[in-house]
């Protein structure tokens, strides 16, 4: 994790925030700048994460409102999050907070050797 987050705070695509209590983490989210060929570029929140003792005190609004912020100070008119059709609580609060749903898909992964060049 650590490797991958030192990754992700080197870019300038890539975003991360924090939320704190008492001088303990007790949240944080991920956004990234989305090109596609098929749309126009957006922006994608990629994880948020509230410590359970904590959910329901608005530090995910918070959080996302930050991500919203940084996304249209960046020049993007949109963003974007998938999560899974079983997290019925994280539809209910992505909805909740002007997210509208757009569509369902399944994600496909293979796991492929590497070839080191």
């Amino acid at each position: 994790m650590v490797e991958r987050f030192q990754l992700i705070s080197s870019r300038t695509d890539h975003v991360v925030y924090v939320a704190e209590s008492n001088q303990k983490l007790v949240g944080w989210i991920h956004a990234n700048v989305r090109l596609l060929i098929e749309s126009s570029p957006f922006v994608e929140i990629c994880g948020l994460v509230i410590d359970s003792a904590n959910r329901g005190e608005g530090i995910g609004k918070q959080l996302v409102k930050t991500c919203e912020q940084w996304a249209a100070n960046s020049g993007f008119t949109k963003i974007r999050v998938r999560t899974n059709q079983t997290r019925s609580d994280a539809v209910h609060f992505y909805t909740r907070i002007g997210f509208t749903h757009k569509k369902s898909q399944y994600i496909l992964d293979k796991e492929i050797d590497c070839i080191s060049i």
